[in-house]
């Protein structure tokens, strides 16, 4: 049976008893995985065989018609069974959370696993800095329990910050398990302490590193029993517990071991800055959002705010964000209040020197946020599911020989037609905006090299992007490739791993297939002819980059490399630099290096164990003789020629370095001295 036909049948049969089904949900039950699945139901939807709908997750069924048709006959069997089991699917609490189908999948299910495990869960331990949503995420925990009913509706959720009983410890005893009138001066009365108080719900200890040692000791002892003695009590308690933890601290210095044994479950939320672009610009929508409903007046987010809000390190993480955008609001609503629409910009959010990141410097992103349902509906179809399978076109790379690159470029594009019939673009404002933002950093990286790449160019670089950022390439796969790329594409594959830095740094974790697709869209755009590598090293904060930028625009092409030093660089810090880049040189025979001091002999003595080839360093470096030389080098002028050239033009020292000889060679060496070498060579 085909794996289409499989997945069909597989979909028939849980429309039995489920009318929301997801491609995850399909995936274990075929134990296959979740991209095949939906890219076989994405081509069924094609044929007209099943209908999704268009919700976050994306969730399919086979038509109505034949739904009828299957559903008719179970329907007496679904009837007893609902008179056995009463209908408890509620919406998924967890859907609140930003990431809960991205970067906090991982986490939710575990948050869910604790929660369900029977009898009583187990206790969960959130690690994390101050502000990425420990409180929150306990919240949501909380609710999901009460919807699985696995406690009752009116279970409480206690919260206790034990930082605020930090310098008490006996206080803190005292609030935790209660206690006896007259146990101690000020205690007039009994008290029952949050023990009693969360019994049959949860208990969360926020800031739980604050708590003394011997206070983990008396909780893990009612850990172990479910039993405690209030403070001055000679008599026992018992109460049923679930326990939430969270801490800004390593739990390995902070918790006793035999308390950390007892917490079975630990989860770690990163940062903000780790978040996925998509789930920050999610978080500053509905921030905004919020706001607007509050003042019931339309906001705009201007280029300069969300290049704050976006890229800033936020020491308060998601809280701080939150923080930022109340100030900012009523900021705006003090100055526009007599406005329609209020406008935000750094000025409202108190940063008259917005830290400056190039992949949003040629951006413009209005962003409305509605008080209607508009931008919760755009919040809501922004997370579309694109998958795809691209182990055939790897195989077919390992598998080719270096002059077959053409051929496999060809495969590529036809690939990429075939992928956007899989691919639903969003139209949100997010979907948009992060688009925006991935094309600007392209431009930028690709400005640098001289690269003129066309709109269709961007798209498929995009589409990349989009489909595979998240998804994992197989070790021995990524090495095959790198190794097949340096050779046949050395410089295309050199631009690909910039462009991946560049926008890596927008997507976390970002998927190594984004590289090798990159390297195969840049292929038509970048001379590969090109023998010698090129390189500039001066100091200043764009003095070597400015030269190489205009030099590589004015060949069309990457020829030069650049290295900005500091003023206040040392000679040996430049020599790290340079040999950093002899490490990832894009292929070629052999260096010229333009550098604007230094001893050329020095220079040469400490590299020459990095290089491949033959080196030439001017101890000068200027506009026009990096355009010369880098013309002679597009039209594969040789190393001699290039010096001689050079020293008509220039009056400074020019000396060639000759490798080890100008003829090609094999050199054979082996270390066991048997004498392996001289037979290879005959």
């Amino acid at each position: 049976m085909e794996a289409k036909d499989r997945v069909y049948q597989a979909l028939c049969r849980m429309a039995k008893s489920d009318c929301q089904i997801t491609a995850a949900a399909l995936a274990e039950e075929l134990n296959l995985s979740r991209q095949v699945v939906s890219h076989y139901l994405n081509r069924l939807l094609e044929e007209g065989c099943v209908e999704k709908t268009l919700t976050r997750p994306v969730c399919w069924n086979i038509r109505k018609q034949q739904r009828e048709n299957v559903q008719g006959s179970v329907s007496e069997e679904r009837k007893e069974i609902e008179e056995v089991l009463p209908e408890v699917r509620r919406e998924d609490v967890f859907d609140a959370m930003i990431g809960a189908d991205g970067s906090q999948k991982n986490v939710i299910e575990r948050c869910k696993a604790a929660v369900s495990y029977p009898p009583d869960g187990l206790p969960i331990l959130i690690t994390g800095e101050s502000g990425v949503g420990k409180s929150f995420l306990a919240r949501l925990i909380h609710q999901y329990a009460i919807s699985r009913a696995v406690i009752r509706e009116s279970a409480p959720l206690v919260v206790l910050n034990c930082a605020d009983y930090a310098n008490n410890p006996e206080l803190l005893s005292a609030a935790l398990l209660g206690y006896k009138k007259g146990s101690f001066t000020g205690a007039d009365t009994d008290k029952e302490g949050l023990l009693q108080e969360a019994d049959g719900g949860y208990l969360f200890l926020d800031e739980v590193h604050r708590l003394s040692y011997e206070n983990q000791e008396k909780l893990f002892v009612f850990m172990d029993t479910g039993r405690y003695r209030p403070l001055g009590d000679k008599n026992w308690k018992a109460a049923k517990v679930r326990f939430i933890f969270a801490t800004t601290e390593v739990p390995e210095k902070v918790l006793l071991e035999t308390f950390r044994r007892r917490i079975t479950v630990q989860i770690s939320i990163g940062s903000i800055a780790e978040r996925p672009l998509m789930e920050r610009l999610q978080l500053i929508y509905r921030f905004y959002q919020k706001e607007a409903v509050k003042i019931n007046k339309d906001i705009l987010i201007e280029k300069d705010a969300m290049q704050y809000l976006c890229f800033s390190k936020l020491p308060g993480n998601i809280g701080k964000l939150e923080n930022l955008v109340q100030v900012s609001c009523a900021e705006a609503y003090f100055r526009q209040q007599e406005k329609e629409l209020l406008k935000i910009s750094s000025r409202e959010l108190q940063n008259e020197s917005p830290d400056k990141d190039d992949s949003l410097e040629e951006i413009v992103c209005p962003m409305k946020v509605l008080c209607s349902q508009e931008c919760e509906s755009a919040y809501e179809a922004c997370v579309t599911e694109h998958t795809v399978n691209v182990s055939t076109l790897w195989e077919e790379v390992v598998k080719a020989s270096w002059d077959e690159i053409d051929m496999l470029y060809l495969r590529y594009k036809h690939q990429m037609k075939t992928w956007e019939k899989y691919v639903t673009v969003s139209s949100s404002v997010f979907e948009n905006t992060a688009k925006k933002m991935f094309e600007s950093s392209c431009r930028l990286v690709l400005k640098r090299y001289g690269i003129r790449v066309t709109d269709q160019c961007l798209k498929e670089l995009y589409l990349s992007y989009k489909m595979f950022s998240q998804m994992e390439l197989d070790a021995e796969m990524e090495w095959k490739l790198s190794v097949y790329f340096e050779q046949a594409l050395s410089r295309a594959h050199y631009i690909a791993k910039r462009l991946f830095e560049k926008v890596a740094s927008l997507e976390q974790g970002c998927g190594k297939h984004v590289l090798f697709l990159f390297t195969l869209a840049l292929h038509e755009y970048v001379a590969e002819c090109v023998e010698l590598a090129g390189l500039i090293a001066a100091h200043g904060d764009t003095t070597a980059s400015s030269i190489a930028k205009v030099v590589n625009q004015a060949c069309e092409t990457f020829v030069f490399e650049a290295i900005d030093m500091p003023m206040d660089s040392s000679f040996d810090a430049t020599i790290e630099k340079v040999k950093s880049y002899l490490e990832d040189i894009p292929g070629g025979r052999g260096l010229i290096l333009l550098v604007d001091t230094g001893s050329l002999s020095r220079m040469y003595t400490l590299i020459k164990n990095s290089l491949s080839g033959d080196l030439m360093i001017i101890n000068n470096v200027s506009t026009a003789i990096a355009l010369d030389i880098g013309i002679k080098m597009l039209g594969h002028s040789s190393f001699t020629e290039i010096t001689q050239s050079t020293k008509k033009l220039c009056s400074f020292d020019v000396q060639f370095f000759e490798g080890l000889s100008q003829g090609k060679n094999i050199v054979i060496s082996c270390m066991s001295g048997v004498g392996i070498a001289e037979k290879i060579r005959k």
